[in-house]
C-alpha cells in the first residue's frame, strides 16, 4: 500500500512539474520575455533619445503593474539597457547614433553595431528666428489669439491632474494657426527639444514616404505589393497592392490587440528581429478589400516595402527618410528606429518633439509643399484624405491617416460630431495626436500617457482651441 501510494505521490509530482513546464512554455515565458524586452527597449530610448533622467523614466513611465518586478541595467559607456525578472529571460537593447535604440531580437550585439547608420543633412537655421524658420520660444499662449482667455483655460485643463496618480497624462501640446504657433506647454522637465515616443503617428510617416517613393517613381501602390515571400502568382496574396496595405484592407491575418503578451502585435515588436518579415508571413483571413482591419504589422510590411524598392541599398534606404521627408522640413529631433533586421519599425518607433510634429501637421495642412518646395506628390494628401469604404465611421481610416468625414448622406456619423468633417488626423497609443483643420489653418499637437480610457477628451480640447482662433 505503501509502495502504491509513493508511485502516485511520484506520479503527482510528475505530473505538477510537466504542467509547470506548459505552463511557463505556453504563458509565462512569453510573459516574461515581453516584459523584460520592453523594460529595456523603453529606458534605452527614453535615457539615449529623449535624454530623460533615470528616475524620471521610473516615475512616470512605468505605471503598469505587470513591470513591477522587472529590473534594468544601464550600460552607459556601452549605450545599452539589458531588462529581466530577477535576473533570467534577459534582453538588450542597444543606442546607435541615428537608428535609435533596437532590441537584439536574436541577433548577435556585433552583428547589429555593424550595420549601416542614416546620414544625415539637417537644413542649418537660425534658432532665434520664429518658428517654422527657426526655433524661438513663445510665451504659452500669444497676444493674435483671439480668446487668449479660453484657450490658457483649455491648456490648464488638459494639464490638470484630479488625482494624485497622473491620468490625464499630458506632457506637451503646440497649437498652430496659419502657419504660426500660437499656444505651447510643456510638463515640467520636458522641452521644446525633447523627443518623445510617437507610438502609432508614426505611420502617417510611413504613409508619406511611400507617396515620395511614388513621386520618384519607385513605387505604384496600384500594383501588387514588391513582398517576395508573395511572389508566386498562385498565392492568394500575390494581388495585394500597396493601396490596400495603407487602407489597412490586405485581408492579411493579425491579432492587434496589447492586453494580451501573446499578441502578433507585442510579439512582433518585443521579440522578434524582423517584423516586415513576420507581418509578410501571416495568411489571409479575409479576401483583400473584404474587410478592414487596423494592423501594426501591415506597416511594417510597407516600410520594408520600402527597403525593397532601393534594390538591396540598405545605406540609401537608411538615408530616404531624412533626406527626402524629415530634415528639409527642419524634423532635425526625430529619430525613426530600426528593427534588428534594419528595417524601420514604422508602425510604432519614432521619437520626435511636438515641434516636429506640428511641421508635419503643417505640410499636410498645405497640400505637401514646404517653402514652395513639393515634397509629396501632387494629390497625394487627397488620396490619404479619402475613406476606406470598409472602415466604421467611429474608426474612419484613409491610407495612414484618420478621417472624420463621416459616412455617405450621413455626414454627421462620424469619430468627432463636433469637429469639422474635414478634420484628419494622425494617432498613436496612449494619446499621441496631431490634429489638421485645413479651412481653419489650424494643427494641434498632443503628446502624453493616457492609460485610462475616457481620461483625455481631445475632440473637446480641439474644439475649445477652434473656438479660441480666429474665424
Amino acid at each position: 500500500m505503501r509502495k502504491r501510494l509513493g508511485k502516485l505521490a511520484a506520479l503527482f509530482v510528475l505530473l505538477l512539474v510537466v504542467a509547470a513546464g506548459v505552463l511557463w512554455i505556453t504563458v509565462l515565458s512569453p510573459i516574461v520575455h515581453v516584459g523584460a524586452a520592453f523594460q529595456a527597449k523603453n529606458y534605452c530610448s527614453s535615457l539615449f533619445i529623449s535624454g530623460r533622467a533615470f528616475e524620471d523614466i521610473q516615475k512616470r513611465d512605468l505605471t503598469d503593474p505587470r513591470l513591477a518586478y522587472f529590473t534594468v541595467e544601464v550600460d552607459t559607456d556601452a549605450k545599452s539597457v539589458t531588462g529581466s525578472l530577477f535576473g533570467i529571460a534577459r534582453h538588450t537593447a542597444i543606442f546607435r547614433e541615428g537608428c535609435g535604440c533596437t532590441l537584439l531580437s536574436e541577433t548577435a550585439e556585433d552583428t547589429l553595431r555593424a550595420q549601416p547608420v542614416p546620414q544625415r543633412m539637417p537644413k542649418q537655421r537660425d534658432e532665434a528666428a520664429p518658428w517654422p524658420e527657426g526655433n524661438a520660444p513663445i510665451p504659452g499662449v500669444v497676444d493674435t489669439v483671439k480668446d487668449k482667455a479660453r484657450l490658457q483655460a483649455a491648456l490648464d485643463v488638459a494639464f490638470s491632474e484630479e488625482t494624485a496618480e497622473p491620468v490625464r497624462g499630458t506632457r506637451a501640446i503646440v497649437v498652430v494657426y496659419d502657419g504660426r504657433i500660437v499656444a505651447e506647454r510643456y510638463l515640467d522637465g520636458l522641452s521644446k527639444d525633447m523627443p518623445l515616443s510617437s507610438y502609432s503617428m508614426t505611420k502617417s510617416i510611413i504613409g508619406a514616404l511611400v507617396g515620395i517613393r511614388v513621386k520618384e517613381g519607385k513605387l505604384n501602390i496600384h500594383e501588387p505589393a514588391p513582398v517576395p515571400e508573395w511572389k508566386d502568382p498562385a498565392d492568394p496574396r500575390h494581388a495585394i497592392t500597396l493601396d490596400q496595405l495603407l487602407r489597412m484592407s490586405s485581408g492579411l491575418e493579425f491579432d492587434e490587440s496589447y492586453r494580451d503578451f501573446t499578441s502578433d502585435a507585442i510579439r512582433m515588436l518585443h521579440l522578434l528581429p524582423d517584423s516586415g518579415a513576420f507581418a509578410a508571413s501571416k495568411p489571409l483571413a479575409h479576401a483583400p478589400e473584404e474587410e478592414w482591419y487596423y494592423s501594426s504589422g501591415t506597416t511594417n510590411l510597407i516600410s520594408r516595402a520600402i527597403r525593397h524598392s532601393f534594390d538591396g541599398d540598405d545605406q540609401a534606404y537608411l538615408n530616404f527618410p531624412y533626406q527626402a521627408l524629415l530634415d528639409p522640413i527642419g524634423m532635425n529631433h526625430s529619430t525613426l528606429e530600426t528593427d534588428a533586421s534594419g528595417t524601420y519599425v514604422g508602425s510604432s518607433y519614432m521619437y520626435a518633439t511636438v515641434r516636429d510634429w506640428a511641421r508635419f501637421g503643417l505640410l499636410c495642412l498645405n497640400d505637401g509643399v514646404w517653402n514652395g518646395e513639393r515634397i509629396l506628390p501632387e494629390g497625394w494628401i487627397a488620396y490619404v484624405r479619402t475613406a476606406t469604404p470598409k472602415s466604421p465611421a467611429e474608426d474612419q481610416y484613409g491610407a495612414h491617416f484618420w478621417l472624420n468625414l463621416g459616412t455617405p448622406g450621413n455626414p454627421e456619423d462620424r469619430r468627432w460630431k463636433s469637429l469639422p468633417t474635414e478634420t484628419f488626423a494622425c494617432m498613436g497609443f496612449e494619446g499621441q495626436q496631431v490634429f489638421m483643420i485645413p479651412s481653419r489653418k489650424t494643427v494641434v499637437v498632443r503628446m502624453g500617457q493616457t492609460r485610462r480610457s475616457g481620461a483625455w477628451n481631445y475632440e473637446q480640447f480641439v474644439g475649445e482651441v477652434l473656438a479660441s482662433l480666429p474665424g
